[in-house]
């Protein structure tokens, strides 16, 4: 399962959603990297749930507060975040980019926005080091393959991350851009 099959899906169900995570990267670094669950940022959560259900039937459904995590067994196949979980997810629901994938339509946060969740996951101290370096890989590759970001606009996404964080990310912009290591 990719994201195009959970896109298929929900665009059936008539369901608002973005794909987020290394999907989304994806579609911005110009190279993508190989990951194994699709993370989508569902308007209505448990009717996502239900269609994704429905249509994958050998999925089980596991409910947390920020999360609903489908699971194939035992490993994660899909987490349906919750946008009430942050400001950052409900921004990423206005902030629609489609892209045509094949005959499918998939709905990704515009570049900044898709920024700006790496920049709040690779700064998250709770999230295992390992997947903050991916994060920070991550976050450098989208920053490199797009010169003409909106700043000013980047810089609104990462103070939902943290107050303070239009300072952080524009800094590490500008480290990127100047061929500058950055710190985590």
């Amino acid at each position: 399962m990719d994201a195009v099959d959970v896109a298929r899906v929900l665009n059936a169900a008539k369901q608002k959603y973005v794909i987020v995570g290394a999907h989304a990267v994806n579609s911005y670094s110009g190279k993508p990297r190989a990951t194994i669950d699709v993370d989508v940022v569902a308007q209505h959560p448990n009717k996502a749930r239900d269609a994704l259900l429905a249509a994958f039937t050998d999925l089980e459904a596991t409910e947390f507060p920020v999360v609903i995590r489908l699971v194939r067994n035992g490993a994660e196949a899909i987490d349906i975040i919750r946008p009430t979980s942050g400001k950052l997810f409900r921004e990423a629901l206005k902030h629609i980019t489609i892209l045509k994938i094949g005959k499918v339509t998939v709905n990704v946060p515009c570049v900044e926005v898709v920024i700006a969740m790496k920049f709040y996951s690779m700064i998250t101290l709770t999230r295992q080091q390992g997947d903050r370096f991916q994060d920070a890989a991550d976050f450098t590759r989208v920053i490199k393959n797009h010169k003409k970001l909106k700043i000013e606009l980047l810089k609104q996404f990462a103070e939902l991350a943290y107050l303070g964080g239009s300072v952080e990310i524009e800094e590490m912009v500008a480290d990127i851009r100047a061929g500058k290591p950055i710190s985590i």
